[in-house]
């Protein structure tokens, strides 16, 4: 979970793009609630939606996240949690392969038992194959429009 110059270039470009679009009055999406085994699909295939290289406008690439989730390091069981120095990784254990792995590029602590999300994020395809969602901490001014993450549409 390294930066590189491609990272620093794409968030130079994702600036000025995002930077109009807040201009243009554009709503950013903003998920609420808490992440449960029932809901992480959804929510995995509404961020691989708004993604770049998905969308081509960098500025749609944005997304407001004010989540919790608990912490659980178990790897034979429900939604998995691996902190690092770089961030936080999260994925469903025996998960769809066609979904990718959540890594927030973010230091985050777990408090009594759960992390908290509370950030906007530029989100990005990365790796070989397309499977890891890059969540990378973002400050722009914006519009946002509340959705709760129980009500995003299922990923079947």
């Amino acid at each position: 979970m390294n930066f590189g110059r491609s990272s620093l270039l794409a968030g130079v470009i994702f600036f000025a793009a995002t930077r109009l679009a807040a201009a243009d009055g554009q709503l950013i999406p903003r998920i609420h609630g808490e992440i449960t085994e029932n809901n992480f699909r959804n929510l995995q295939a509404f961020l691989k939606a708004k993604s770049y290289p998905f969308v081509k406008d960098l500025s749609k690439a944005v997304v407001s996240l004010d989540v919790r989730l608990d912490e659980n390091r178990d790897d034979v069981r429900g939604i998995v949690t691996k902190s690092s120095k770089d961030g936080l990784e999260i994925k469903q254990y025996n998960q769809d392969p066609y979904l990718p792995h959540l890594e927030i590029l973010q230091n985050l602590f777990s408090v009594d038992g759960q992390y908290t999300l509370s950030e906007l994020y530029m989100v990005r395809i990365v790796g070989f194959h397309g499977e890891w969602l890059r969540l990378e901490p973002i400050a722009i001014p914006g519009t946002y429009q509340d959705i709760s993450i129980d009500d995003l549409k299922d990923a079947d």
